[in-house]
């Protein structure tokens, strides 16, 4: 996630890096891809920063006054997210591949063609009618075209965030599914321990030893040694 906010290999977290926004002499240039398009921190500064010829306009729904410097080397990226940071809202909630994707499709929708230049140049936000993103009043966008040969048929593109951003939603979805999968294997294996001891206590009842039948004290047939005995017995009697 962090690769997609502040650029691959970035160590620093405030848009100080080369691998968080390009910064030379020319907005146009380093606002357009592929100087674009390595962080969404980058990208956000080429949107909704200001400088010497777009002090104090509203970009991106505040009336954000970095500094008065032209873009160029006096133009500090650092302050400028220093400065737009506290201007996003906080994100609260739990992260998900739903979230990612319906943010992605948002960023796609939000895409438009300089039509009084190029129809197959794509910006996000408020280009020049030339189609490109100079210093100039009223201007501040992001210019995508080098990236989406494809678009707007294909929303696949080559903008580095958004690739990051993909690779992080299809993780957190295999992550989703795996921890799915195994909560209905622990909900199958406790019905199988369920079925197994049930099981288990109907056979015991069935296995039950039967008790020997028992013969009446009274119908007991006579043993031949006890007709013996007997026989004796009443001829010592009569004698």
């Amino acid at each position: 996630m962090e690769t997609a906010l502040y650029g691959a290999g970035a160590s620093k977290k405030d848009g100080s890096e080369a691998a968080t926004i390009t910064h030379s002499g020319s907005r146009e240039a380093n606002c357009a891809i592929r100087a674009a398009g390595k962080s969404l921190i980058g990208d956000l500064i080429c949107l909704c920063a200001p400088d010497s010829t777009t002090t104090n306009v509203k970009l991106c729904g505040h009336t954000v006054a970095t500094h008065t410097q032209a873009w160029g080397g006096s133009f500090v990226p650092k302050t400028a997210c220093d400065t737009l940071e506290p201007k996003c809202q906080s994100f609260t909630g739990k992260l998900t591949a739903h979230e990612i994707t319906a943010a992605l499709a948002a960023f796609r929708a939000a895409l438009k063609s300089g039509k009084q230049a190029d129809p197959g140049t794509v910006v996000l936000g408020n280009p020049h009618t030339t189609g490109k993103c100079p210093s100039q009043q009223q201007i501040a966008c992001v210019d995508y075209t080098s990236a989406m040969s494809q678009w707007p048929s294909e929303p696949s593109n080559e903008i580095k965030w958004y690739k990051s951003l993909e690779q992080v939603a299809s993780k957190l979805l295999a992550r989703a599914q795996q921890a799915a999968k195994q909560e209905k294997d622990a909900t199958e294996l406790q019905h199988l321990k369920l079925s197994a001891w049930q099981l288990y206590e109907a056979m015991k009842i069935e296995d039950l030893p039967t008790a020997p039948a028992l013969t009446p004290k009274g119908n007991k047939e006579t043993t031949a040694e006890e007709k013996k005995a007997c026989e004796k017995y009443k001829g010592t009697k009569k004698e």
